[in-house]
């Protein structure tokens, strides 16, 4: 299992840096800046053809783009190949954008009249190649659209963000959208609904920790994360169905807490099982997100949404899978992998079949 390093481990490695540092300091550092081991005019040529043997290793491998062929990283090379078509990145709103309303991507049959939206944060896409696949099987067309880091809660703002286009605004477009295309009559939402509702990141990642502002001021300025999460997501439900819109919900993928294709590699050269060194546990799963099934369940049963759960595909026997024969499944920390995608897809089979008929 993949640990924090502890302060007694810290001080050892401090210790023996200094060894280390001083011995080199005595033997190869002083001798060599003295004159008489090696004259100026060597010095200069050994650092120039230093110089020039990084700059050709260097230039070389980013030439041939890592050499990602090599052993262990066959799967990533694939992975990323495919990932090019399904980034769905002409989709993707981002703050610095300067639109005035959203253009969605298709999904599924694109000859067919859209009937379905996918509406969320970066979690939408990697969704993306499971619902295009299902969609398409059943012969049913739709959209998608995502703002990057934005809580698909109407009008709760994250921190204080700057740009053209703030998450909130971006939420008003896809409202219009959707009042201007009566044709859709099904909205998926997709989220990374459990660190919005938090307010935390999880285990070793990085990040600035996501903190919901509410705009409409409905709340006080003391309330908690979750009652901002809560009331968002009730507003969200609310205006879509009020709208005549059938309501989707695709539950909190699994976490992992560590980045999965480099620990990937690391295991694999090593001869260990990724899963059993970074792979949360289904309990770990449950209690990370306990509140949100809560949320979830009340949900469910007020507004009659439907709830798709892909973690019960990525977790059996209570390990949720980091990875299956040495494939990633996920491309980052907590986002999947094409692979994961299309191995999730079946989930979405009975939406679409119910929406075909």
């Amino acid at each position: 299992m993949i640990r924090k390093i502890t302060p007694v481990e810290v001080e050892l490695l401090l210790a023996v840096t200094l060894v280390i540092s001083t011995l080199s300091w005595r033997f190869v550092e002083t001798p060599f800046r003295s004159k008489s081991f090696i004259s100026t005019r060597y010095v200069y040529l050994f650092a120039v053809s230093g110089m020039a043997c990084t700059l050709l290793v260097g230039g070389t491998i980013y030439r041939y783009k890592g050499f990602p062929k090599r052993q262990g990283l066959e799967y990533l090379q694939q992975d990323n190949q495919k990932k090019e078509a399904w980034l769905y990145e002409e989709c993707s709103i981002n703050a610095t954008d300067d639109l005035k309303e959203i253009k969605p991507c298709s999904l599924g049959d694109e000859h067919l009249i859209p009937s379905f939206m996918v509406w969320g944060d970066s979690h939408a896409p990697t969704y993306g190649k499971a619902i295009h696949t299902s969609a398409l099987q059943y012969g049913v067309s739709g959209v998608l659209t995502y703002g990057q880091g934005c809580p698909i809660l109407l009008n709760m703002a994250r921190n204080q963000q700057t740009g053209d286009i703030t998450c909130v605004d971006y939420n008003k477009m896809v409202i219009t959208y959707l009042e201007e295309h009566p044709e859709i009559k099904t909205v998926i939402l997709a989220s990374r609904w459990t660190m919005w509702l938090e307010g935390t990141l999880y285990k070793q990642e990085e990040g600035i920790t996501p903190h919901l502002i509410d705009t409409m001021h409905d709340l006080p300025d003391t309330a908690t994360s979750e009652q901002l999460f809560t009331l968002g997501l009730k507003r969200t439900i609310e205006t879509l169905q009020a709208m005549g819109l059938n309501v989707v919900i695709i539950a909190p993928l699994p976490e992992i807490g560590y980045d999965v294709p480099s620990a990937n590699f690391i295991a694999s050269r090593t001869g260990r099982d990724i899963n059993q060194i970074i792979a949360p546990t289904l309990d770990e799963y449950l209690s990370r997100n306990q509140k949100m099934f809560a949320i979830l369940n009340t949900f469910e049963e007020k507004y009659k949404i439907q709830v798709i759960e892909p973690w019960k595909f990525l977790c059996q026997k209570n390990i949720c899978r980091a990875a299956i024969n040495k494939i990633p499944l996920y491309n980052d920390d907590d986002h999947l992998s094409v692979f994961g995608s299309e191995l999730i897809s079946p989930i979405f089979d009975p939406l679409f079949e119910s929406i075909k008929n």
